[in-house]
């Protein structure tokens, strides 16, 4: 009872620190990047947008897909040891090549679906019910879910698994390939395109004469929500598993799509204010491409330093209600509180495993002592 107050108390201290420290952290990242991309994809290809969209994709999506093959070989070469430098800077390493990659691809086809959409609010609602209807369709509706309902903590143990959408092994070779390509080049576009229809729903309906009001509006619906959802997490979670198992599988499939898509509004109502805020305060800076390098950097080797570098800089996707992977993982302190109770229990049992074996080998020898003088003492001749 106890440790289920702890945890509770835990997860509330996660609820905040994802939407009050991280989930800005990841914001300040994203669109620094986003902007220093853009800075230089404007200077060496002034005038080509639709080309440096696709240069963009080309950049992002080698990236995504190479990462696939790279991270099986450099689990035998780099085994996981969080004491291990070399560890550290592979895997570190990786990760911001795989954050700087997932966004040279969003940011590629984000332009060039925009070019597509136009600014009509048909066309947003149009694509996106389809991208949505697609994702929850290939059991993907959780993938487009991000800070602050997402998050990848660097110390785990499977950080070189790739999870793809049809699970491939990497070992049937051909298969893989078909699944690592299908899993980037149609879900995460799925994923951009759910982004963006909803970013530019929120450009016609959120107060469209005024950007700033907007922005302002957009993130206190957004804080409001995310409130709401932080509460209803662990209900709606556990009531969907007990519809799974009790009452019908289809059933918590359909509830589940329902509630991930309330989580991708909620978290596109976040990210459309603070991101707003972000791009204002970066175009009106003296120097833009200073401050967009400030932001990169900071915020990457903040991500890392705190251990959630894996959340924008990890690869693969997410299944619904594949339990490994959880539809919306978020814990932060929890992880690391249910880490030292495994530690503790592990000691214990080492401690208790030690105590044994000496109490074994100390009645072992008090055993071979008392034969020893038996045999002794037979063998003395009796008077």
């Amino acid at each position: 009872m106890a440790r289920d107050r702890v945890e509770v108390a835990l997860y509330v201290a996660d609820a905040v620190w994802n939407l009050g420290v991280l989930f800005p952290l990841f914001v300040v990242y994203w669109s620094g990047t986003w902007a220093l991309i853009d800075l230089y994809v404007e200077r060496w290809l002034p005038g080509r947008e639709v080309f440096g969209c696709c240069v963009c994709i080309f950049v992002g999506g080698f990236l995504m897909v190479e990462s696939h093959f790279v991270f099986p070989l450099l689990k035998m070469v780099v085994p996981i040891s969080h004491r291990s430098v070399k560890y550290l800077v592979v895997s570190r390493s990786c990760i911001y090549v795989c954050a700087l990659g997932g966004l040279f691809y969003w940011r590629g086809v984000w332009n060039f679906a925009a070019i597509l959409m136009g600014d009509g609010l048909e066309a947003a609602v149009a694509f996106t019910s389809v991208a949505l209807a697609l994702l929850v369709l290939l059991k993907s509706s959780s993938s487009p879910i991000g800070s602050p309902f997402l998050l990848c903590i660097d110390l785990r143990q499977d950080f070189y698994d790739v999870p793809t959408r049809f699970r491939q092994n990497p070992d049937k070779l051909y298969f893989y390939t078909l699944d690592v390509l299908f899993s980037v080049f149609v879900l995460v576009t799925l994923n951009v395109v759910v982004w963006l229809g909803l970013w530019k729903l929120g450009d016609v309906v959120i107060f469209p004469s005024d950007s700033r009001l907007s922005t302002v509006v957009s993130l206190a619906a957004g804080l409001g929500s995310a409130a709401v959802m932080f509460v209803l997490w662990l209900p709606l979670d556990a009531v969907i598993v007990r519809v799974s198992t009790e009452v019908s599988a289809a059933l918590a499939a359909v509830a589940r799509a329902v509630v991930n898509v309330a989580h991708v509004v909620v978290v596109l109502l976040l990210w459309r204010g603070l991101w707003g805020m972000m791009i204002e305060h970066l175009a009106t800076a003296s120097d833009v491409m200073m401050l967009a390098w400030i932001c990169h950097l900071v915020g990457f080797l903040v991500m890392v330093a705190l251990q959630v570098g894996s959340t924008f800089g990890g690869v693969g996707c997410v299944v619904d209600g594949d339990r490994q992977f959880r539809d919306w993982p978020m814990e932060y302190f929890i992880v690391y509180y249910r880490y030292r109770q495994d530690q503790r229990n592990i000691n214990r049992t080492r401690l208790a495993s030690s105590s044994e074996e000496s109490v074994l080998e100390e009645a072992t020898n008090d055993t071979e002592t008392l034969i020893t003088a038996v045999v002794i003492n037979e063998d003395i001749p009796s008077d």
